[in-house]
């Protein structure tokens, strides 16, 4: 009874901590759809289009991913949605849980995030006084 004691104070929430690591089979389904279906339709336009298409479409996909609004405010990517064909599908993650429309949510303002971004803040946040 002792011992059974001493593993509560211990490790009081290890059983907790375990059943939580393992993930059930569907969550692993749901987890992995977006990259299977992204495989198989690669495959599909490979057999049908060819090799060329699938890496011209690899290569616009890296070149819109590369673009980005000013820091501080959120990028969309409207563009790789349209290359994906996410643009003609409503889902909760476009309506729930924005986080720019949370009350406790504060944007740094556009010129702290841009001299974090270059450099110009110290590392308590305050300027450097670096002009250029």
């Amino acid at each position: 009874a002792e011992a059974a004691k001493e593993g509560v104070r211990s490790a009081p929430f290890a059983s907790v901590r375990l059943d939580h690591t393992v993930v059930h089979p569907v969550q692993q389904i749901q987890r992995s759809h977006d990259e299977n279906a992204r495989r198989t339709r690669q495959d599909l336009q490979k057999t049908v289009y060819g090799l060329q298409h699938v890496q011209r479409v690899a290569m616009e996909e890296q070149i819109l991913r590369q673009f980005q609004r000013l820091p501080g405010l959120p990028s969309s990517h409207l563009a790789l949605d349209l290359l994906h064909g996410r643009d003609e599908h409503i889902g909760f993650e476009d309506f729930l849980n924005v986080p720019a429309e949370a009350p406790e949510f504060s944007r740094a303002s556009l010129h702290s995030a841009m001299e974090a971004r270059i450099g110009m803040l110290s590392v308590d946040g305050s300027s450097t006084g670096a002009r250029f």
